[in-house]
């Protein structure tokens, strides 16, 4: 699917930034990634819920559609910010 597509492209970008950081410089890495990962949860239950009910098939789909997107976008954030390393 989409989302699990998404998902192992957000592993994988991750998973290779943290090779390349420092390991004086890995919390720093785990703490943003733990807060985006809050926002990316806060951000796409506003989306989706933007005038439905929560647990409607709409808002669910409009969800995961949400959390895929921002994956995709942070999975490319994290290996362009790879050059820094």
């Amino acid at each position: 699917s989409d989302l699990e597509g998404s998902e192992k492209a957000l592993s994988e970008a991750y998973s290779a930034l943290w090779a390349k950081v420092p390991a004086d410089n890995r919390k720093g890495l785990a703490d943003s990634q733990r807060e985006w990962l809050r926002y990316r949860k806060a951000h796409c239950r506003w989306e989706a819920g933007a005038g439905f009910p929560m647990g409607n098939t709409i808002t669910s789909s409009a969800f995961v559609a949400c959390v895929a997107d921002l994956n995709r976008e942070r999975a490319a954030y994290l290996k362009q910010d790879m050059t820094r390393w």
